[in-house]
């Protein structure tokens, strides 16, 4: 029998046959515990039912991945929805980038999701024109108030990452798609304005047909090990003008002849450029240490 490892706790492997039938407790085949070969959660694997009475099999080997994450770790991922909001918490745009950046450079579609949108609306249509302008899709949502727009559909037959700060609505956001998962939601503090972490294991959630990454601790994303000047490769919007600068190196801070900079505030947003610069700087230091 073939299934999907959907969550692990210990050493237990929680599974989820490909044709519907129930999710087995899962051990290690022997052989694989000796060889070190340890399933990751959204692995296929092909599993032995032991006791099916009470959905207990043996995980006899690993199917091949079409990729795999370290953190989170995670295999046979398609998308990363990256979770904001208009406001409690503010955006926090820096973040938002950071994480495009990494999606990008791991092979993985990056999609904005404005969750609480009500409690701005100018806010969010500001943040949905800031990031379609620079490429990317774009959904708008309130789980408080049940409306999740195109987002189930979004999901439909994807395995997708779901990250963002804390305290923008990602464990409401399941719970809404689906009130069974009953994950613990917390307020957003008053005080320091931002929320606390709900999700205390990576583990994948069954939704149209395919599965969603809530992942603990995702908001720190390092950088991949690139060059300072791959990283315009992340950010297409910049790229597009880059491309006539008048240096071949342009970092696009204060060289003459940089066509980037005329564009801010037009056909770029200041808070994309500001992005771009900060990481480039952050690479470039990366690099002198290394």
């Amino acid at each position: 029998m073939r299934g999907r490892v959907i969550k692990i706790i210990n050493d237990f492997y929680y599974v989820k046959a490909m044709d519907n039938n129930p999710q087995f407790e899962c051990k290690l085949k022997g052989t694989l515990l000796k060889e070190r070969c340890y399933p990751l959660v959204g692995d296929v694997v092909e599993l032995k039912i032991t006791d099916y009475e009470n959905s207990q099999g043996q995980i006899t080997s690993i199917c091949p991945r079409k990729n795999r994450l370290i953190r989170p770790a995670v295999s046979n991922v398609d998308q990363v929805i990256i979770v904001t909001s208009p406001k409690e918490p503010n955006p926090n745009l820096q973040l938002i980038d950071r994480i495009l950046v990494w999606a990008y450079f791991e092979g993985l579609k990056g999609i904005i999701c404005i969750n609480k949108k009500d409690l701005d609306l100018e806010k969010t249509d500001e943040l949905v024109s800031k990031y379609t302008k620079a490429g990317y899709d774009t959904v708008k949502t309130s789980a408080a108030n049940n409306k999740l727009g195109d987002l189930e559909y979004i999901l439909k037959d994807k395995v997708t990452v779901l990250a963002g700060q804390s305290g923008v609505g990602k464990s409401s956001l399941l719970n809404t798609i689906n009130p069974e998962f009953n994950l613990r939601v917390e307020e957003v503090s008053k005080k320091a304005g931002t929320g606390k972490h709900t999700t205390r294991h990576c583990q994948l959630f069954e939704v149209k047909d395919g599965y969603l990454v809530d992942t603990p601790g995702f908001n720190k994303k390092k950088l991949p090990d690139i060059s300072p000047y791959e990283l315009i490769h992340a950010f297409p919007d910049i790229k597009a003008y880059a491309i006539n600068c008048k240096f071949n190196d342009c970092s696009h801070r204060k060289e003459p002849g940089c066509q980037v900079r005329p564009q801010v505030g037009g056909n770029i947003s200041k808070s994309r450029l500001d992005s771009f610069v900060n990481l480039f700087e952050e690479l470039v230091e990366q690099e002198r240490r290394f």
